[in-house]
């Protein structure tokens, strides 16, 4: 293969720039046989470097013969558009640099120049009503008026609390004679109760555990009707483990529950079914408990703890009693109250008046309301000793609830007159 002749530096330089006397300049500088010196490859810095040491002269461009002229650009709407465009984006930056510059100090205060808006309008003081009555009659007794300073009593908010806890009874209500028409039966239902107060016992779980599952269990019973016998206990067990996590502080683990029912159950399926429960009830466990309610009737009524053991006990047989299931959790406690105080004799004299004006200011209930539904609670603690039923008077029977369901008061003239509707 031929070997192609190589042109000199000086004609390269020339085909390069296309400037007509760049052959003459560099023939100037470059004489024959001298080479061109070898640059770094960042180029060379120093002084003595033919390129830096040359005076720059000003270089005008011609357009070789041999290249196509490009004509000018002609002016369309499209490049005035995009030209448009450029240019506003560019002030947009422009702007947003001057802002940034502006507001460089971060302790400047970005809104010291902005207008100033509108005046802001006065605020009106609106008489605020109270949720519950401040003046005490002079006949009502100030129950807690030696609480002040004492921070779990709640001294300024506790007639609020129980007016709101009154309201929520209203919200969460349990209708009467829910179960007819369904598969469970009343006594079906009170079976169940009562494996669950047993259960309550045996893992020391608090009052308003037990209570709270019971009132999971109505509330949705009566909104899911077509609930079988073999999946009542798993209602029942799975309100529990509910309850469990809404009151207690250490609550037992699912484990338990699946032991509590000799494996009938597995994890899966309370799980299931309290996913189910939850839908069923909207998430709503607010509804309140006959035991907070006598603890305020008891604090008004100046009641000794025998009297208090006594009215917590028949608030627990009533949880076993179907006719008593819709009355609201108020009601039954004020009963409860007022019958312990009718058959329990003050051993130290005698006992005052029964259904005082202070029992009346604070439960809300006069001695008309509880009529109707005393007969109803007598009987069911008169036949308490006889039913099969013995969860319940077994977790009174201790000496720790001082033997209460196994005294003589139970069985006396004067709560078979109640029974009877005499008072």
């Amino acid at each position: 293969m031929a070997s192609r002749t190589r042109q000199p530096i000086s004609q390269q330089l020339v085909d390069l720039e296309n400037i007509p006397h760049a052959s003459k300049a560099t023939n100037q500088n470059l004489g024959k046989g001298s080479r061109i010196p070898k640059r770094a490859a960042l180029g060379d810095i120093t002084k003595n470097s033919l390129v830096n040491n040359k005076p720059k002269e000003p270089v005008k461009k011609t357009v070789s013969a041999n290249l196509p002229v490009k004509p000018p650009q002609q002016k369309t709407k499209e490049n005035v558009k995009d030209n448009q465009s450029l240019n506003a984006a560019k002030i947009k930056v422009l702007k947003s640099q001057a802002v940034i510059a502006k507001y460089a100090n971060p302790f400047a205060n970005p809104f010291t120049n902005l207008p100033p808006g509108p005046k802001p309008k006065p605020v009106v003081k609106k008489d605020v009503k109270k949720f519950s009555p401040v003046v005490i009659a002079d006949n009502v007794k100030n129950i807690d008026k030696n609480d002040k300073g004492k921070i779990f009593l709640l001294s300024e908010y506790v007639n609020e609390i129980y007016k709101y806890l009154q309201y929520l009874e209203l919200k969460f209500t349990i209708q009467p004679k829910y179960l007819i028409g369904q598969v469970i039966t009343p006594s079906m239902r009170s079976v169940l109760v009562d494996w669950m107060a047993d259960v309550q016992q045996q893992y020391h779980l608090l009052s308003e555990t037990l209570h709270l599952s019971v009132a999971i269990v109505d509330l949705f019973l009566q909104k899911m009707r077509v609930i079988g016998k073999d999946k009542l206990q798993l209602v029942g067990v799975t309100a529990m483990f509910i309850a469990c996590k809404y009151e207690e502080t250490y609550s037992p683990d699912i484990s338990d529950f699946v032991y509590i029912t000799d494996s009938t159950y597995s994890k899966e399926q309370i799980i299931s079914m309290e996913r189910v429960i939850f839908q069923k009830l909207n998430f709503n466990l607010g509804r309140p408990s006959s035991v907070q309610f006598l603890r305020r009737y008891s604090k008004a009524g100046e009641v000794t703890p025998m009297h208090h053991t006594f009215a917590k006990y028949f608030i627990d047989l009533a949880l076993l009693e179907y006719n008593l299931v819709h009355v609201r959790p108020s009601l039954i406690a004020a009963v409860a109250s007022f019958i312990s105080h009718s058959i329990y004799k003050c051993e130290t004299g005698p006992c005052p008046e029964i259904w005082t004006d202070t029992l009346t200011f604070y439960s809300s209930y006069t001695f008309k309301d509880l009529q109707p539904y005393i007969p109803i609670l007598a009987a069911t603690i008169l036949k308490a000793h006889k039913s099969k039923l013995k969860a319940i008077p077994k977790k009174f029977a201790s000496s720790e609830a001082h033997k209460i369901s196994i005294r003589a008061e139970l069985l006396s003239d004067d709560l078979k007159k109640l029974a009877e509707g005499i008072q």
